[in-house]
């Protein structure tokens, strides 16, 4: 076996502490290099969902905008006829004056009950508008079933929506003597549904 010079032996260990230096960096700068790459590769996949968030926000914002400018003709037309909003019980009344004197009706008695929170489920609930009605009761006598269907027609012909909950007609005793030559042949007895859309408090 060759006997190393103590020279050679100091080259050698300067070469192996030069080699094990440039191994280390090495090995230095591929964990900074993988480091680099996988953060770059994180940023990528962020910047990716970032932009199919945006771009998903974005499509949503263009379908609300296009059913905004669908619905707001109809909604405005809701508000100004009373369907949103307040009641507007005076605008029902003149409704109904305005029928019985086009279809020369007999008298008609009248009563509007108190508004509440109409808990049948007509109207889906979307959190932000509630469903409220107001229950007016109808009491006229009839010269034929005629003059009801009339009535009805003429007042579902206003803006407000309104429902039939309930009629009840009654024919009159004819064996009463008449006084008057127009005198009704039937009694009716009514209960109409006003409804009316309110935002939610």
């Amino acid at each position: 076996m060759m006997n190393m010079r103590r020279e050679d032996w100091r080259l050698l260990q300067k070469t192996l502490l030069k080699l094990g230096s440039l191994v280390l960096v090495m090995f230095v700068f591929l964990i900074f290099a993988y480091q680099y790459v996988r953060n770059q590769a994180i940023a990528l996949e962020q910047m990716k969902s970032n932009y199919n968030l945006e771009q998903t926000q974005r499509q949503l914002a263009q379908q609300e905008q296009a059913n905004y400018l669908r619905y707001l003709p109809q909604y405005q037309h809701w508000i100004t006829a009373g369907s949103i909003g307040e009641e507007r019980r005076q605008q029902w009344l003149v409704q109904l004056r305005k029928v019985r004197e086009q279809h020369h009706l007999f008298e008609i008695n009248y009563d509007i009950g108190q508004q509440h929170l109409d808990q049948s489920h007509l109207i889906a609930s979307n959190g932000l508008h509630r469903l409220y009605r107001s229950v007016m009761t109808l009491k006229l006598g009839l010269l034929h079933a005629g003059d009801l269907l009339n009535l009805l027609t003429g007042l579902a012909s206003n803006t407000s929506p309104m429902i039939v909950r309930d009629c009840e007609i009654l024919r009159l005793n004819e064996k009463e003597p008449r006084m008057k030559m127009l005198q009704p042949n039937l009694s009716a007895t009514c209960e109409l549904d006003w409804l009316t859309v309110k935002a939610a408090s």
